[in-house]
């Protein structure tokens, strides 16, 4: 009996040491909530986010919209998406704006504040409003620019009928027959290229007040 106690003894050692060795998983964390600075949606809160945003030197803007970026990825609480909207209103390459402030537009009705509502429909519509004036002065640019190619390329070839003319004159008893045709081609080349002239200084002031306009439009 006493052996069988000492027996049972044992085991019951190495048993309580092999477990002692296993580690012990660690339960997973819950993520940190976001700080409370960024959970408000009161439109005075967010103006003044907005405006100490704007002070800050462009590096440090862009670092805060990303943080305040990944916190969104998180938790996309909505306070914290109008803090991150104001931000991506202040900075470059932080996210998109369009898709953020897409993502709040079924949201308005849950917003408190009626201000902070009314201040997303009017920055919708601005930025519906920029992006259209993008749109039209990137095709403004592409004509502009394919106008300027057909002139140079006009204007090469004008070079060329020229210093063919001029052969020509050297030897008129060869080249009687061709020196009218050339010269009627080079005169219709010549108009077609005041043509194209005309078009790129027509070109150029639509995009100077297109520049002009966007300029004022941008200013408070």
């Amino acid at each position: 009996m006493r052996l069988f106690s000492c027996l049972a003894l044992s085991i019951l050692i190495l048993l309580l040491g092999g477990c002692s060795g296993l580690k012990k998983e660690k339960p997973k964390a819950a993520p940190a909530p976001p700080p409370a600075k960024y959970s408000s949606q009161d439109l005075d809160i967010l103006l003044r986010f907005g405006d100490e945003l704007a002070r800050l030197p462009a590096d440090q803007k862009l670092a805060e919209c990303n943080h305040i970026l990944e916190l969104s990825r998180l938790d996309p609480g909505l306070g914290l998406q109008l803090h991150l909207f104001v931000a991506q209103l202040l900075s470059e390459k932080c996210g998109s704006l369009r898709e953020t402030s897409a993502s709040l537009k079924p949201r308005l009705l849950a917003i408190n504040d009626q201000r902070v509502r009314y201040f997303l429909s009017f920055q919708d519509q601005v930025l519906a409003r920029l992006e259209g004036e993008i749109s039209r002065r990137k095709a403004l640019d592409v004509s502009l620019k394919s106008t300027r190619q057909q002139a140079l390329k006009r204007k090469r070839e004008l070079i060329t009928f020229e210093s063919e003319a001029k052969n020509c004159e050297s030897d008129l008893m060869t080249c009687e027959s061709n020196l009218e045709r050339r010269r009627n081609e080079l005169d219709a080349l010549k108009g077609k290229l005041e043509e194209l002239t005309k078009i790129e200084e027509e070109l150029t002031k639509k995009d100077k007040i297109e520049r002009d306009a966007v300029g004022s439009q941008s200013k408070p």
